[in-house]
């Protein structure tokens, strides 16, 4: 995880969207920051607990950090995208 350039303090990856539920949960630990619907132009990659945004260089880095969150906190990609439409 990256660290806060500000405050050196421990980074969460964020996630734009509705969240599924590992990212719910993520996100109630406080190992996700959650950051609503609304996605902007240079979206923050993390987010420390004093509220500091930043971005990276290396986006890939950063899925990995969000993929790392998510599944250890129940997340399954072996699950078919459709399965996880509503019907």
């Amino acid at each position: 995880m990256s660290a806060c350039p500000t405050c050196r303090g421990k980074g969460a990856p964020t996630l734009f969207g509705l969240p599924m539920e590992a990212a719910r949960a993520a996100g109630e630990a406080g190992d996700l920051a959650l950051m609503g619907c609304l996605l902007p132009e240079s979206a923050p990659h993390y987010r420390c607990g004093r509220g500091h945004l930043w971005r990276i260089e290396d986006e890939a880095l950063w899925l990995a950090d969000v993929t790392s969150v998510l599944r250890a906190h129940g997340y399954d990609e072996s699950i078919d995208d459709e399965e996880l439409e509503p019907r």
